[in-house]
């Protein structure tokens, strides 16, 4: 049995990301009045009030009176479609910019001859240190766990940094700062 999801017609996809941030916060909290949307998401109240009646317009919420004063939102079908959508589209942009980051840090590294040294020091504990030991598995380099008590200065070794800049040790050939590539 074969499932596509429809795409929603284009009137409906024409979202700005304040639309997209609103809808995104009726789905997870459904019980937010037009303050409550005003006040978590940075928007002010009359605008918001534009973007719901926009949202309803075009199919995507409705409004149900809870009692004479209060109104709850409720995403239709078409609007959970959209949530679905515009978050394939955030991940599908972060993984883009995923492989570009790791292109850029495979280019880098490539341009060493890693094979020369007896180990090297990754320093940095996030998204773009663990890239760069992925890399060094894809360029053959082997990880080697190396003792705290090991004498650096007889060995040829390469550190390299995956977080902010240290300010000593600029000039050292042993340093490689790949922070910069995610700028």
């Amino acid at each position: 049995m074969n499932l596509a999801i429809a795409k929603p017609s284009e009137n409906k996809t024409d979202l700005d990301e304040k639309e997209i941030s609103v809808i995104h916060l009726i789905q997870s909290h459904p019980n937010l009045n037009q303050r409550e949307i005003a006040k978590t998401s940075g928007i002010s109240l009359g605008l918001v009030n534009v973007i719901l009646k926009r949202l309803a317009s075009k199919g995507l919420l409705k409004a149900k009176r809870i009692n004479s004063r209060k109104l709850s939102y409720v995403l239709t079908p078409s609007g959970f479609l959209q949530v679905v959508h515009s978050t394939l589209r955030e991940i599908n942009r972060n993984i883009l910019e995923v492989k570009s980051i790791q292109k850029k840090v495979f280019e880098s590294l490539s341009k060493i001859d890693l094979q020369n040294f007896d180990f090297y020091i990754i320093n940095g504990d996030n998204e773009l240190s663990e890239l760069v030991e992925t890399t060094l598995l894809k360029l053959g380099v082997e990880s080697r766990n190396i003792n705290p008590g090991i004498d650096l200065e007889n060995k040829k070794h390469i550190h390299i940094y995956c977080e902010p800049m240290p300010l000593t040790n600029l000039e050292d050939s042993n340093y490689i700062y790949l922070e910069n590539l995610i700028a």
